[in-house]
């Protein structure tokens, strides 16, 4: 019984991507399928661009787009960095799968869950900030590229997310390196030193490399200035949690 009702269940999800495939539209390469009428949201269900930055658009044909379903950039070979939209609550299995020059990827504080593989086979993807939102975090959704018919791990893979998270969590389980955001000292805590490290940075005084830079950039907005800083210093003061 249990095996019937599996297989009706993956039978299920089947037709629903075929069924948003079918009757997608498509906006600057990027196809996409309604969700729900009455709630105006959609799903991102295929992408055949050739942008190396994309910001992918959180209004897409006056639906908000909820979702990024399976496989819908997968083998984008030419993405270098992706922001995702706020908007976003679910990213699919295998939906960044092969994008093998795809450096940054940035997750917004919204998404909760993330299925396996999703980002696997980026090799330059060599770390990941991922939101306390995020409650579920599948297999090999990071951090993995196959080589030789072996799945293998990024070397010095890490991490970057809140303590007791799923991001730790995932980290732990998979034997990544975690920092905590914010604590670009890397010393397991974030303090004072930080904040200063984080004004410092942003004032151009202080060279950050892309692991620190990410660590730094708490709001996730991009760049880092004295609003980063100042959240550091209320999140070494315990005024504040990430």
């Amino acid at each position: 019984m249990k095996k019937v009702l599996s297989f009706l269940t993956a039978v299920s999800m089947l037709l629903s991507v075929f069924s948003l495939t079918a009757f997608a539209e498509e906006y600057n390469g990027i196809r996409y399928a309604v969700r729900s009428e009455q709630e105006k949201t959609c799903a991102i269900v295929e992408y055949d661009g050739y942008d190396t930055v994309l910001n992918i658009p959180a209004v897409l044909g006056g639906y908000t787009v909820t979702s990024i379903e399976r496989e819908a950039f997968s083998n984008g070979d030419k993405l270098e960095r992706v922001v995702i939209p706020a908007t976003v609550t679910y990213i699919g299995r295998y939906a960044f799968y092969y994008c093998v020059n795809l450096e940054s990827v940035t997750i917004p504080n919204g998404v909760t869950y993330i299925d396996d593989h999703a980002f696997e086979n980026c090799p330059l993807l060599s770390c990941v900030v991922i939101p306390s939102s995020v409650q579920t975090i599948e297999a090999e959704a990071f951090g993995y590229f196959n080589r030789y018919d072996a799945l293998e791990k990024i070397r010095n893979f890490t991490v970057i997310g809140t303590k007791g998270s799923a991001a730790e969590a995932y980290a732990e389980e998979n034997g990544f390196r975690f920092v905590q955001l914010g604590d670009v000292h890397t010393d397991s805590n974030v303090t004072a030193v930080d904040a200063r490290w984080v004004l410092q940075a942003a004032a151009g005084l202080r060279a950050l490399q892309f692991d620190s830079w990410r660590i730094a950039d708490v709001n996730q907005d991009g760049v880092i200035n004295s609003v980063d800083a100042r959240w550091v210093l209320q999140t070494a003061a315990g005024m504040r949690t990430f």
